[in-house]
């Protein structure tokens, strides 16, 4: 017998456009979370199967992204939780997409690490919120994901983006620009 919601007959559909639309930012937010693309796989795999367990039973209140990204801040602790090891980058072993020249493919993943070494500079709980900010949840998202008040999330992108253009403003890297175009984003 397949699992129901009252107001429509089968839901399967539904989430497979839900699975079409976040799937590539899930795992984007579990790859810059996890560093490492095998686990970050991993673990996106795993927040949509859990999705697909509980989605029969969710409420429509709320923010369907703002559910699948808690789904995915929860699977991350628990990544967390059981590492038992740091995988060394060097070891893992890249899959380039066939489209990308090799000088594209090294300046885009020169971009990616100025990134995070930057956002490494922040206390983990504005990393996160910039993190959540960047694969494009708004504040009330961010809010529900992290179990916090919207006010709270503002004050804490506010501290997080102001210590960013002040490390910006010290270090001047190839990344600046792209980071001070993501911190002119309005909640």
């Amino acid at each position: 017998m397949r699992a129901t919601r009252p107001d429509q007959a089968e839901p399967w559909p539904e989430f497979a456009e839900l699975y079409r639309k976040y799937v590539d930012l899930v795992y984007r937010y579990c790859r810059h979370r996890l560093g490492s693309p095998e686990e970050a796989e991993d673990a996106a795999s795993q927040v949509f199967l859990k999705a697909m367990s509980a989605f029969s039973a969710r409420r429509n209140g709320g923010s369907v992204a703002s559910w699948l990204f808690r789904i995915a801040h929860n699977q991350i602790i628990d990544v967390y939780r059981t590492r038992r090891s740091q995988c060394d980058l060097a070891d893992v072993e890249s899959h380039p997409s066939p489209g990308h020249s090799p000088e594209d493919l090294a300046l885009a993943a020169i971009e990616q690490d100025e990134v995070h070494s930057v956002l490494l500079c922040l206390p983990s709980e504005q990393r996160r919120v910039v993190e959540l900010r960047l694969v494009g949840l708004d504040t009330a998202e961010i809010a529900h994901v992290l179990g916090k008040t919207q006010a709270a999330v503002r004050m804490t992108q506010s501290r997080a983006f102001a210590r960013l253009r002040v490390l910006l403003t010290q270090d001047a890297s190839p990344v600046q620009d792209t980071v001070k175009e993501h911190l002119n984003v309005s909640s």
